[in-house]
């Protein structure tokens, strides 16, 4: 494989930006803006263009037309670089990123990196999931939410049984909106706590009572052990029995982190600080955080806005500790946190 070693800004970047979710997205030009132009900021995505993950649901019934350009486009007048690749790896002692695109690879020079990477679904974690269940996810794969479109539609006059499993955002979507669009459909919604129980009892109970509504079986406090073709297998040997099982039930981050050698909990999420600063795992510098705070503490997801990281990261400029640059901040934003009129005026999206 040929490599291409590039430094981006001569032999440097200020701030790399790993990945260009919401939270990446929302970081990335405040920085640049907080900055008066004075840093080099790098925002790196494997993707071209922003995924609107709060409308991945929508994909189940039809194509979603985006609503954001191109990152390129979008940034085109901006001081920041953008650099489409997949992030292969973080080498935070030596402060560089390898990104892949194709066969050419790069490798980027940074004195801080934002790590804004995200989660996917956790298909590794439950026997048969990643062979056997659907998610939301965009893209070409076998088991993407393309071709559960497809399954769907080409099942929809003959009786078909949907288990949706995970009773949080998500889950409650993906069964609405089956639901609606096939009202034929046996639509079941299991969670491992009560369906709909993730915003107090108020949202509950309107939640369920709209699920009930639409006629979707909820199975409540019911753990899914194992995913097989044509069925799932729940705690204590019982068998549900479904056509198609879509699969919400849990997150895991990349492990791009733990290979780095930074903190990171059971599903490979980095652990920090208050200030979202994160240590090496393996070489105990403290000189890459506050000599102040010594414990560290599970921050993951940090459900906060663009604008706090930006205060930080102004703040300590401000007092002159730029030869304490922590290696690596965290910020990732949760898709609900983002949705409506604030993120769309934030960021230019169309109505």
């Amino acid at each position: 494989m040929s490599t291409e070693l590039k430094v981006v800004g001569g032999t440097s970047c200020d701030v790399a930006v790993l990945g260009a979710g919401y939270a990446g997205l929302m970081a990335a030009p405040r920085l640049a803006r907080g900055s008066g132009g004075r840093r080099r900021i790098v925002l790196i995505s494997e993707r071209q263009c922003f995924l609107e993950r709060v409308r991945l649901q929508e994909s189940i019934v039809g194509d979603v037309v985006p609503r954001f350009p191109p990152f390129r486009e979008f940034l085109a007048r901006s001081p920041i670089v953008f650099i489409q690749g997949r992030i292969a790896s973080l080498d935070a002692a030596r402060r560089r990123i390898l990104v892949v695109n194709g066969r050419a690879q790069q490798e980027i020079a940074f004195d801080e990196a934002v790590y804004a990477l995200g989660s996917g679904i956790d298909v590794a974690t439950v026997p048969g999931v990643h062979e056997h269940a659907y998610r939301l996810e965009p893209g070409d794969g076998s088991r993407f939410v393309t071709v559960l479109r497809q399954l769907l539609k080409m099942r929809g006059g003959q009786p078909t049984r949907v288990a949706v499993v995970g009773g949080a955002e998500t889950g409650v979507e993906v069964a609405t909106e089956i639901k609606t669009a096939w009202p034929g459909a046996e639509v079941m919604l299991v969670s491992r706590s009560r369906c709909g129980e993730f915003k107090g009892p108020r949202v509950e109970r309107a939640v369920r009572a709209g699920l009930a509504r639409l006629g979707v079986v909820m199975i409540d406090r019911t753990t899914v052990t194992e995913v097989r073709q044509d069925a799932m297998i729940a705690d204590g040997g019982r068998s549900i029995v479904c056509d198609i099982c879509i699969w919400s039930g849990g997150l895991r981050a990349p492990d791009i982190a733990k290979r780095a050698g930074l903190h990171v909990d059971g599903q490979d999420r980095v652990l920090v600080d208050g200030q979202l600063r994160s240590p090496f795992a393996h070489s105990g510098r403290r000189r890459c955080c506050s000599p102040a705070r010594s414990h560290w503490s599970a921050l993951s997801p940090v459900s906060i806005h663009g604008a706090f990281f930006r205060r930080i990261r102004c703040r300590r400029d401000q007092e002159g500790r730029e030869g304490t640059v922590p290696p690596v901040r965290l910020l990732d934003i949760r898709p609900g946190h983002c949705a409506g009129e604030k993120w769309r005026r934030l960021l230019q999206l169309p109505q």
